[in-house]
């Protein structure tokens, strides 16, 4: 009986490796967290480069 236990805890952790491997493979990400501080990130780096882009249109303009 403790053999079938044993047996039945790795074929849920396979199924559980098998599902968080498919999940990484479609979005990259382990988790729900990882996905939202990754795309907090990524609006931080365009509000910058959104600023810098400004900052250049008005001083090229300035010199006109």
């Amino acid at each position: 009986m403790e053999i079938i236990n044993q047996n039945l805890g790795v074929d849920n952790r396979k199924k559980e490796s098998i599902k968080a491997s498919k999940t990484v493979e479609k979005t990259g990400f382990y988790t729900v967290p990882q996905a939202q501080n990754y795309l907090k990130f990524i609006n931080k780096k365009l509000k910058l480069w959104a600023e810098i882009l400004i900052a250049i249109h008005v001083s090229f303009c300035a010199t006109l």
